[in-house]
Order: C-alpha cells, then structure tokens, then sequence
C-alpha cells in the first residue's frame, strides 16, 4: 500500500549547474515552470516543504506545471542569476512567452493554487453566470477580484489589452456576457465597488490601477487585531457609495504612508456602534488605536492636506475608555452601548442611583455628627 502511495507522490525537479540551461530555455519541454528557491538552513524552508508537496500533487496542476527547487547555496550562481535575496522564494516561468512572474502571497495551498491557476488562464476567464465569482473570493487574501460584466467586443478587447500590464500582481479578472455592461472589483462576499466612468482606456486603466492593490482595503478582524497588538494607527473611512470609496482613495494617494488606511460601509457594524458612529454621519473619518482604547472624528473639510495634518496631530483629545486603571469598565459601558442604547441608559440610571444613595448617606453622616453637641470641659 505504501508503495502504490509513493509512486503516486509526483516528483519536483531538482535544478543545478548541469540542466539549468536546458530547463530555463524550454529545450527540454515549454510547460510553465514553477520554481522554489531555497536554503537546507532556511527553517522557513522546512516549515514550508510539506506544503509545497501538497501543491506539486494537486491533479488540477501537476499535469499542466512542471515544479524544480533550486539550493541556493549549493548553486549560488543559478539564484544570483534570477535575483534571489531570500529563502522561500517562488517564481512562475512561462518559457513560451520567455515571462517570469515573482509569488507574493502567502505560502498556503489556497493561495498557491489560485497564484497558479491565474497565470495559466491568464489574462481572462470567462464564467458562465455572475454568482460564480463567489467560488474564488474566499482565495484572494484581499487581492482584487474584477468582473466586467460586457455587451460588446470592443470593451472586451480593451479590458484585456489593458489587463495584461497587471500580470505581476494578485489580482483576477473575469468577463461575462451580459446585456448590462459593467466592471465591478470584489475583495468579499457580495460587496463590490463599481466602475463608474466613461469606458475610455486611460480611465479605465486608472481605475484597475487604483483598485489592484487597494489602498484603501476592508476593514476586518484581522486589521483590529493588528492595531490591538502592536498599537498601529487606524484611519477608517465611514461610507456608503462607491463614488465616496473612489474619492477617498484618490485622497489616500496623498496621505502618510505610515499609517493603515481602510473603510467600513456598515454603521450597523459592531465598531461603529461601539464609537457612536451613526448613518446621518457618513462619510466620515476616524483615526483608532484599538491597543490603547482611542479614536478620534475628523469634523472638517474632506481635503488630503487638513486630513494629514490631522491625522498627525499628537496633542489633541481623544474619546473612548482608554487604557488607564478604570478602562476595563468603561469598555463594559462602551459595549452595552454598542449592543442595545436601552441597557446603556439603565445603566446609567442606576449610576445615578447609586450616587445619589451615596451622596445621602455621606449628607446624613455630616448632618448626624454635626448634630451631636458638645461636652463641657
């Protein structure tokens, strides 16, 4: 049984000084070529082979994919050749077209695999109904997904001129006939920004170009844990348009780069409630720290040089229940505020209540002990 196992195990190719050339030519065969090179000291590199193993015996690949890894320090030249600076690194070789294409995301079979498929179907894949583009959101790692829904050739043919400038990144694109012609890029499920401009190539291209590796990403857990454990900056973009998505990314563009720049749509969202953000303020900018408890609302005018100046400033009042000794309560008002308003005012009231009581108890000590006379000497 074992046996059968492993002859079913397919092999990856072991690239050195003496087959380098042929390979890297396409002498031997043209099938696209996928490369990692590695280091046997690259713990990295350990951790990571088993999962290459799975990726070279996936049956929807490996028939269409020839796999090598190169030791690096075993044949340094052949890494020096193809400018490699670190260990793991994969590289897409398409040897008909002489393309190389760099792998940046994360090394896990999802990603791998759709890395994989992209640039076998690439530039376009077409799709039968709309809904299909659901089956690959859950593989992009917040990569763009573009759907351009077209009625006619020519925008066909442009889109994919246009998109082959866009080879190198993360992003998919699909095409599907349909009588109302749009383009819409998806990062989740059923939430999308629509191109709204005329189907002019500049514009176009300007919109794939802003949306390929957004600034101006989702907000999500991952991005709250983030901030909550390195103590990085927020700004969060509260809107309600694909027209507000798009105006304030073009003012992202000119805003520090230090800083993580990402929008919520939902003011029914568990955050926005727990910040007293509600829908008569959308669109509206927030500045959060979720390490230290704070945020702050932009009140002013939606220009990227006040917006800087503001998300830069240090000694300005911040909200929220901070990280001092009472924070830990005042978290636990926060969020009975967020998840019902009704609870937060009884609270409140018996707040008062029991300051009152205490109050009149403190009033009626002094009363008494004032009240008492005094003994003659």
């Amino acid at each position: 049984m074992l046996l059968f196992l492993s002859i079913l195990q397919y092999s990856t190719i072991d690239i050195t000084n003496e087959n380098e050339a042929d390979i890297f030519s396409g002498k031997i065969s043209k099938t696209p070529l996928f490369v990692e090179f590695y280091s046997p000291w690259c713990h990295h590199c350990s951790d990571f082979y088993p999962t290459w193993q799975k990726l070279v015996n996936i049956s929807e690949l490996n028939t269409k994919i020839q796999f090598a890894r190169v030791d690096c320090p075993q044949y340094s030249k052949i890494c020096d050749k193809h400018n490699i600076n670190g260990y793991p690194t994969m590289v897409w070789y398409n040897l008909k077209e002489n393309i190389s294409v760099r792998y940046t995301g994360l090394n896990q079979i999802p990603f791998l695999q759709n890395f994989l498929e992209r640039q076998l179907k690439f530039p376009i894949q077409f799709i039968e109904t709309e809904t299909d583009i659901n089956k690959y959101l859950h593989k992009t790692n917040r990569s763009s997904i573009f759907l351009l829904n077209y009625n006619d050739d020519n925008i066909l043919a442009n889109f994919r001129a246009i998109v082959l400038d866009f080879r190198a990144t993360n992003a998919l694109f699909f095409a599907y006939n349909s009588t109302n012609q749009s383009l819409h890029v998806y990062r989740e499920k059923d939430s999308y920004i629509s191109y709204e401009g005329n189907w002019s190539n500049n514009s176009l291209a300007e919109f794939i170009n802003d949306n390929i590796n957004p600034l101006l990403m989702p907000f999500n857990n991952d991005e709250f844990e983030k901030s909550e454990k390195n103590g990085t900056f927020v700004v969060l973009f509260f809107l309600n348009s694909s027209q507000q998505h798009y105006d304030f990314t073009k003012i992202v563009k000119k805003l520090p780069a230090n800083y993580t720049y990402c929008y919520l749509e939902n003011t029914d969202d568990y955050l926005a409630k727990f910040m007293s953000i509600s829908k008569k303020m959308v669109p509206c900018i927030v500045i959060m720290n979720a390490k230290r408890n704070i945020w702050r609302v932009y009140r002013g005018e939606f220009r990227s040089d006040l917006i800087s100046n503001w998300i830069q400033l240090k000694d300005v009042k911040w909200l929220g229940p901070g990280d001092g000794r009472l924070s830990d309560f005042w978290i636990q008002v926060y969020s009975l505020k967020a998840q019902s308003m009704f609870i937060f005012v009884f609270i409140c009231i018996l707040l008062l209540i029991a300051i009152s009581l205490i109050v009149f108890v403190i009033a009626s000590l002094i009363h008494d002990y004032l009240s008492i006379p005094l003994k003659n000497e």
